[in-house]
């Protein structure tokens, strides 16, 4: 794709948490584009380094968390640059970040109407009625019901779910080009969480937003992402158009989190879940950092890192057994 078709570029991008002996890489020299109108996702299990790399693109790291190298290219700028006023500029208007935990991400001292109405303030520079007439029209867009009702509600009137509209009411209320969803449906039930996926499919495809949505379910990303990058220990071990990667997976790691989801054998629901063995460690080997939890391992994956190539279009992996050589 062309240049103009890219929206975000992400260029070697390098997070680190801690300080010496103790410090862990979360994040990897990640490196990808997400183009205008996609929905790219971010698939890996805990721990692999999927919500480093999303509060890295804002710069919403904890105190212990720094970014050592790389850069974040949003409309010709390395937004990593950016001093703090800057930042502020962009932040929840051009790009808005939805969290993992709708229960805590609002502010309980605050009426929705007022938390909706901050950044239409800060931003757009909107007087109140103009500001609480977006916000009635932002609360409907995410289907809350009663809308203007609400405006005057606390957090803790509403349910998990509705407080999770609320905050994508929040994050779309500046009109951004990028929005970031990390694991936007974790602390939902199953039926709150089909509904909030369909609402983001749906608006993304009303307002033309380019998404990258974050997440460990790999059933999530097969009806809503365009592409899909699967990290591991802090790298991208896998990326490549959702449907082929889905079905022709290339690196174990990527078949093993698809083992693992829930399958239906004969009518009746598998009893046992298929489980990759161990646990993500970044210190184990010199070589492949899924060497230890492989089933496909080679003596070379111990010692040798594999590079990440294309195997196919668009389609590129880590891993030895994809070598031709």
């Amino acid at each position: 794709m062309d240049k103009q078709s890219i929206e975000l570029k992400v260029e070697n991008l390098t997070t680190r948490f801690g300080e010496g002996l103790n410090s862990v890489t979360a994040a990897d020299k990640i490196t990808f584009d997400l183009h205008k109108e996609e929905t790219l996702a971010i698939v890996g299990e805990s721990g692999s380094g999927k919500s480093a790399t999303a509060l890295s693109l804002l710069r919403l790291l904890p105190p212990s968390g720094k970014i050592i190298d790389g850069s974040v290219w949003f409309e010709s700028k390395d937004i990593l640059t950016y001093n703090s006023e800057q930042l502020q500029s962009i932040r929840g208007n051009k790009i808005s970040m939805v969290f993992q935990d709708p229960m805590t991400s609002l502010n309980p001292t605050m009426t929705i109407g007022q938390q909706i109405m901050e950044p239409l303030f800060l931003h757009l520079k909107l007087d109140r009625k103009m500001a609480k007439q977006r916000a009635v029209e932002l609360l409907d867009i995410v289907k809350l019901p009663n809308p203007e009702g609400k405006m005057n509600s606390y957090p803790h009137q509403l349910s998990g779910g509705m407080k999770q509209r609320v905050i994508i009411a929040i994050a779309l209320a500046c009109s951004p080009k990028v929005l970031i969803a990390d694991e936007p449906t974790t602390a939902l039930d199953v039926l709150i969480q089909a509904q909030i996926l369909e609402l983001f499919d749906s608006l993304k495809k009303k307002i033309n937003l380019s998404m990258i949505l974050i997440t460990h379910d790999l059933g999530v990303v097969s009806g809503m992402a365009d592409r899909t990058l699967v990290m591991y220990a802090g790298e991208i071990v896998e990326s490549g158009p959702t449907q082929e990667l889905l079905n022709s997976p290339l690196h174990p790691y990527t078949v093993g989190l698809l083992n693992c989801r829930p399958r239906r054998v004969g009518g009746q629901k598998r009893k046992r879940l298929t489980e990759i063995p161990g646990t993500i460690s970044r210190n184990d080997t010199q070589g492949c950092s899924f060497y230890s939890r492989c089933s496909s391992a080679m003596d070379r994956c111990k010692t040798e890192k594999p590079p990440f190539e294309m195997v196919s279009p668009g389609h590129s992996a880590s891993c030895w057994l994809n070598d031709t050589n």
